[in-house]
């Protein structure tokens, strides 16, 4: 395996663990947690981990520009404002995973890290999913086309369509589990 990967992988593991360490303390998404969960997932990766850019960057092949290097910490304080304000006021299940993924595609569009923003954004659905009691769901491959046009063009609705295709898919995977384990001795 080569070295990258290999930290790639155990970068994974341990952002496993301080998820479910703050999913435990109820901690809120601060810009403080967006940049230590940065930091885990490039750990050995990148030399700047848990920084914020401190140069402007592009996304290859994107239709827009990120924003300028210098609002990145008041644009991401202003982008957990507003997240966390709609997990309070929404109530159901629908209108929290539609304002989870219109963030995540203002996250992008923000790109706050010299590199890693897109593992960023996706453990941040991954964790605000979780912490809201929704199904967790991951973009497989074979979505990731459709998941890139729907970020490029800011259409939350394509995306709160691929998210529902995974989060069945992750449902009966977990129901199947829960059969098997049931019938297990």
């Amino acid at each position: 395996m080569p070295q990258k990967a290999f930290f790639e992988v155990k970068n994974y593991q341990n952002m496993l663990f301080f998820l479910l360490e703050n999913l435990n303390k109820r901690q809120s998404v601060d810009s403080f947690f967006i940049r230590e969960l940065h930091g885990i997932l490039m750990n050995f990766l990148l030399p700047n981990k848990g920084a914020f850019k401190t140069a402007d960057n592009t996304i290859l092949g994107a239709s827009f520009e990120t924003i300028p290097h210098f609002q990145a910490p008041m644009a991401m304080k202003e982008w957990c404002d507003n997240l966390n304000y709609k997990m309070k006021t929404l109530q159901d299940k629908e209108g929290k995973l539609k304002a989870i993924l219109e963030q995540h595609i203002l996250f992008e569009r923000i790109h706050p890290f010299s590199d890693g923003n897109g593992r960023v954004g996706r453990m941040l659905i991954f964790y605000s999913a979780l912490e809201q009691n929704l199904i967790p769901f991951v973009i497989t491959k074979e979505q990731k086309e459709a998941y890139i046009k729907a970020l490029d063009t800011r259409n939350t609705e394509s995306l709160y369509q691929l998210a529902k295709v995974s989060q069945e898919f992750e449902l009966t995977r977990i129901q199947g589990q829960m059969v098997l384990n049931k019938n297990k001795p």
